[in-house]
């Protein structure tokens, strides 16, 4: 089992992107995949940002990092790369 997780403002701060960008990104690819998956690899979580405010954020395991590329594919590839995650 995979235990070992990071925080999307973490995976983006690393990435180097806007952590509103990559929350967008991950919001399509979780549309696209059937909702017990999607569950089980974007885990929501709020965390406090800047100024005290809550900001919505995703935990994702190890194996869910191929997802953060993932923005621009289509449905087929985000579905058949996360069944690879099982």
């Amino acid at each position: 089992m995979d235990t070992q997780t990071i925080l999307s403002t973490d995976a983006a701060r690393g990435m180097q992107r806007k952590h509103s960008k990559l929350i967008r990104d991950l919001d399509r690819v979780r549309s696209m995949l059937p909702p017990d998956l999607a569950t089980r690899l974007l885990v929501r979580e709020d965390v406090t940002g800047r100024g005290g405010k809550a900001i919505r954020a995703y935990r994702l395991p190890r194996r869910a990092l191929a997802l953060l590329f993932m923005g621009e594919a289509g449905r087929v590839a985000v579905t058949w790369a996360a069944g690879m995650m099982e």
